[in-house]
């Protein structure tokens, strides 16, 4: 539970980011300070850290979870997917100092939550298949979506230890994207994409997609990505940008993606298309031994 608002703390920042690539894995709570966005505390917001909001036992965004999107990227770019996923934060029993039962309320219990998770699933598998970005990619592969909130508020959803663990028991070091995919048509999930105009003349729409790399705490992608248009699905009429990060470090990244319009059209249409990009990774930046892995999103 320890952080608070002010991400420009760069001597705590750095000290987060040195235990991370020491695959140390670090949960944060994303902080009480809901209903208002862009509300979420450091270290919860960096790419390297499971951040963790609340829900209630009816599986309800608890009010008082904050909720993204980061806001490292302000006013020069666009905020980041967070919280990572949520887990029971409201009304939670626990134990009382004193004896008995006593409850408890505040993404500082769903945290807990989360980290006691981690604890059961990495005592279940091979060491090898432990590290901060794998572990993150099977929480939110994993996650249940709650039907009624959107990714700001519940990421990826609801912590899912069984369907976690299937993952992990199987997983193979690769390379993922959070959020994984873009559809403009899923609301209230996709909110406020889904609700952002989108025609020729437009603003653009502008996503900044975090990077997580199973295969070691250093990457880089080997050339730019690629936009892959579905012709016969109008992909032709979209114009797609991206920047990227020029290093995955530690275990993570960012890829900006840019969609507009390039032609006029005369109706609404659905515009289908995919992202792909080679990453190559080494366990530790004195390491000669390197891993590859495409991705296609």
């Amino acid at each position: 539970s320890i952080g608070g608002p002010d991400f420009l703390d760069q001597p705590f920042v750095d000290k987060v980011w040195e235990l991370t690539a020491n695959n140390i894995i670090l949960v944060s709570a994303i902080g009480n300070d809901g209903p208002l966005y862009g509300t979420l505390n450091n270290p919860a917001d960096q790419m390297d850290v499971i951040g963790v909001g609340g829900i209630d036992f009816e599986n309800r965004i608890a009010p008082f979870s904050s909720r993204g999107m980061t806001t490292w990227e302000l006013p020069g770019g666009y905020g980041r997917l967070k919280p990572d996923l949520v887990a029971y934060g409201s009304n939670v029993r626990a134990s009382g100092m004193h004896g008995g039962c006593k409850t408890l309320s505040g993404t500082s219990v769903s945290s807990p939550v989360v980290t006691g998770a981690l604890a059961l699933l990495t005592s279940a598998v091979e060491r090898d298949k432990v590290n901060p970005a794998s572990l993150k990619q099977v929480l939110i592969e994993s996650a249940n979506k709650i039907p009624v909130a959107n990714m700001f508020e519940q990421g990826h959803g609801k912590l899912d230890l069984l369907h976690a663990y299937q993952l992990l028991s199987s997983y193979k070091p690769h390379v993922s994207l959070s959020p994984s995919y873009l559809d403009t048509t899923e609301c209230p999930y996709m909110w406020p994409y889904c609700e952002q105009p989108l025609f020729y003349t437009s603003i653009p729409l502008t996503v900044n997609v975090t990077v997580l790399n199973g295969m070691g705490v250093l990457g880089q992608f080997v050339k730019k990505p690629v936009w892959q248009p579905v012709s016969t699905e109008n992909g032709d009429k979209l114009d797609v940008s991206i920047s990227y990060s020029t290093r995955l470090w530690p275990w993570s990244g960012w890829m900006a993606v840019r969609v507009r319009v390039s032609k006029p059209v005369e109706e609404e249409i659905v515009v289908r298309g995919q992202i792909s990009a080679t990453i190559t990774s080494s366990s530790d930046k004195h390491s000669t031994d390197t891993t590859m892995d495409t991705l296609t999103t």
